[in-house]
């Protein structure tokens, strides 16, 4: 797992750990639910489209949510959700001549698998009254996102000697690309709950801006690396929440979210995975995207 993960789970933990000044001033949320997570990968060249590689899953996940409620109404709170299944699909659309409408090359791989999906995310905000029965919270952070995938074996259709002339079945097992996406996010928001006796609904918005986003793709039959960098990427993530009240501690919740990055062009490095020698270089020729969304249910529990 990457330093920026290691760095913010430890400061979740103390948010919830530490010795509170009162009484139920903190919160752990705990839940499970299924997850659908997508990612692009584009090439252009001057004309168009070039290629376009498709990474999609659909896994079991679950989060943890801390909240710490700090003085004069200052909140920190932090959440981190993982993949606990592997199941994807990949297909890789080619064009010898972009900028037309028909593909001449494509690979599908359906067995694909999820190496990994982590978000993690650290707020600061503060809590302000509203109407009565209404919290409006401000709020401010970091996230981090990581996803990886394997695709394996499958089928293709090429085209040689004539426009899709060739078709074949790679081996089962057989290692034929990965693709990794990273990003570390700067994001402001706004929360609202509303109670209505047992019940709470609740919804966030937050949006904000990826610094330096990576992808790292791995050609393992052409021994080749593609390596692309980003400026920035704008994000919108939205969350909605119900909760009913089962104690004066606990509730049970249900809980939805959706994020999704814009698409936005990057440079691109290449290079040999066996030797690691340098192949070249392209600026503005690489399209980036990705997007997830996950329905949960779950308990909180203040102490």
């Amino acid at each position: 797992m990457s330093f920026i993960v290691r760095s913010i789970v430890p400061v979740l933990a103390l948010a919830t750990f530490i010795q509170p000044a009162a009484a139920q001033d903190r919160r752990v949320s705990l839940s499970i639910g299924y997850g659908h997570v997508e990612a692009d990968e584009k090439i252009f060249d001057s004309r168009g489209l070039r290629s376009h590689l498709t990474w999609t899953a659909e896994a079991p996940m679950a989060t943890v949510q801390v909240r710490r409620d700090l003085a004069a109404g200052w909140v920190l709170t932090g959440s981190m959700t993982t993949s606990l299944g592997d199941g994807a699909y990949m297909s890789d659309f080619d064009w010898l001549f972009s900028g037309t409408d028909d593909w001449s090359h494509r690979s599908l791989h359906p067995d694909t698998r999820l190496d990994h999906y982590v978000d993690v995310d650290l707020a600061v905000g503060r809590d302000l009254p509203g109407p009565v029965g209404t919290t409006v919270n401000l709020h401010g952070g970091l996230r981090y996102n990581d996803v990886e995938w394997d695709a394996r074996g499958g089928s293709l259709v090429y085209s040689f000697d004539g426009f899709r002339d060739y078709s074949a079945d790679l081996p089962d097992g057989l290692a034929v690309v990965s693709y990794r996406q990273r990003q570390l996010s700067l994001f402001a928001g706004v929360e609202a709950d509303r109670q209505f006796g047992d019940w709470t609904v609740s919804g966030r918005v937050r949006g904000g801006v990826g610094i330096d986003p990576r992808e790292t793709d791995r050609h393992w039959l052409r021994d080749l690396r593609f390596d692309r960098s980003h400026d920035v990427i704008p994000f919108m993530d939205l969350a909605a929440r119900v909760d009913y009240r089962l104690n004066d501690r606990t509730t049970a919740f249900v809980q939805a979210r959706h994020i999704h990055h814009d698409d936005r062009r990057g440079d691109t490095r290449y290079s040999s995975i066996s030797s690691g020698d340098e192949m070249g270089h392209a600026g503005g020729n690489a399209g980036i995207g990705f997007s997830m969304t996950q329905l949960s249910v779950g308990v909180d529990h203040s102490f």
